[in-house]
């Protein structure tokens, strides 16, 4: 359980609570809507294969936190404790602590990447392949502390004696020039440009919630210059609904452990559906916690309000 599958179900506290708080999301939406352009231009990987749209999705959030300084998290060093145990007990000892070794190797080359310079995310042709290849290895890893081990992790295929290489040669061609026509564009400066560009301490990545627990787990995407910024991997921006509104509601009914604050939320539209710009000049705002929110306690020290600020969605 997490506080997006709590959401899922309208029988959570959490979806009752906000369903009571928040009926209508609808000006949030429109607000949202309001700023889209007629036509959004979409980015697309390229091929005839499959592909795994999900694990795509976790390898540009991570390619983003390389770019803000925050390349390892909560989630993926998780996910990388509890690999190998799962891996081993699937197929053996050796493949487990072959995956045990792929996965301090991931974290240490995942540290040594620099962040962001002057704003400006992408680097060099080869050195952005292999960030590429890192970035989506880790979503393996993340799936498991997430969902847990299935069949048709790329962990599973690790052979003992296999290592961080290996398991960089199993990313699928598509990836790297798709990430690489993403960040392209979110580092414009009307993208997420101006985020790079902060002083480090104005942005925070992953983010944990102190209610976290309540729900099974609620870490963010960004907090940056006091807005709260989730990433949604669409083609179909337009097509938001108020599930993604209520997720953002649901983060700040907690109480964040560090002392950042944030002023308002923005619903980014894009992973797939090119550029986002930076912070509308108008937002909507929508009363969510008059009443206390469900096991987190009363909301004297939690923001009083949903600011959403509408971000443009890729290829503006």
């Amino acid at each position: 359980m997490s506080l997006t599958s709590a959401l899922k179900n309208p029988n959570s506290p959490m979806s009752r609570f906000l369903a009571a708080q928040l009926p209508t999301p609808d000006g949030v939406l429109d607000a949202l809507r309001a700023q889209l352009p007629p036509r959004s231009a979409t980015i697309a990987p390229q091929g005839a294969q499959r592909f795994n749209y999900r694990s795509l999705g976790r390898a540009i959030d991570r390619r983003l936190r390389v770019a803000f300084g925050a390349p390892v998290d909560a989630p993926l060093t998780a996910g990388v404790g509890f690999a190998p145990g799962e891996v081993a007990a699937a197929s053996s000892r050796a493949e487990g602590r072959a995956v045990r070794e792929a996965g301090q190797d991931l974290l240490a080359a995942l540290t040594e990447q620099p962040a962001a310079h002057d704003g400006v995310m992408q680097a060099e042709a080869q050195a952005e392949e292999r960030l590429a290849r890192l970035c989506y290895a880790a979503s393996h890893f993340e799936e498991v502390y997430r969902a847990g081990l299935f069949p048709g992790n790329p962990l599973l295929d690790l052979a003992a004696g296999d290592g961080l290489q290996e398991l960089l040669n199993r990313v699928p061609d598509y990836v790297p020039d798709d990430l690489a026509r993403q960040v392209a564009l979110a580092q414009a400066a009307n993208a997420l440009g101006w985020v790079a560009q902060l002083p480090a301490q104005e942005r925070l990545c992953a983010p944990v919630f102190a209610g976290s627990r309540d729900v099974g787990g609620a870490d963010a995407d960004f907090i940056a210059a006091g807005m709260l910024i989730d990433c949604k991997a669409t083609i179909r921006p337009e097509r938001i609904d108020g599930s993604a509104v209520r997720q953002l509601a649901g983060y700040l009914c907690s109480t964040i452990q560090t002392s950042t604050a944030w002023s308002s939320s923005a619903c980014i539209c894009p992973d797939k559906a090119g550029s986002s710009a930076g912070p509308s000049q108008s937002s909507c705002s929508c009363a969510v916690h008059t009443c206390p929110c469900p096991t987190f306690g009363p909301p004297a020290s939690r923001p009083s309000a949903l600011r959403c600020h509408p971000i443009l969605p890729r290829g503006q």
